[in-house]
């Protein structure tokens, strides 16, 4: 269970990271865009190989997007919450289907 919650907090950590050192790095469109789905979707493959739950990592990346949408960005952001959320419930559901 704590090797759990560690690699949970891990990923939320290396997620956060990523998104925010990704924001110096050109404009806002390219990070909504090409950058936030492919950290989403390289968190959510290794969220559910280390977590084995097909849930968690859906409602992490909607949980940390949900607070940068307040924090860094506006409210015109949530439907690239909504997206985001998305893209790593379709890739959980098709890891768990394929496991």
């Amino acid at each position: 269970m704590l090797k759990n919650i560690i690699n949970t907090l891990l990923i939320v950590i290396g997620m956060v990271a990523a998104i925010l050192l990704t924001l110096g790095w050109g404009n806002e469109f390219i990070l909504v865009l090409f950058i936030c789905p492919f950290i989403v979707l390289i968190a959510t493959i290794i969220g559910n190989l280390l977590l084995k739950k097909w849930f968690i990592m859906p409602l992490i990346t909607f949980s940390i997007f949900f607070v940068m949408m307040y924090v860094i960005f506006n409210e015109s952001f949530f439907i690239w919450v909504i997206s985001y959320t998305i893209i790593s419930l379709l890739v959980s559901l098709t890891m768990n289907v394929l496991k």
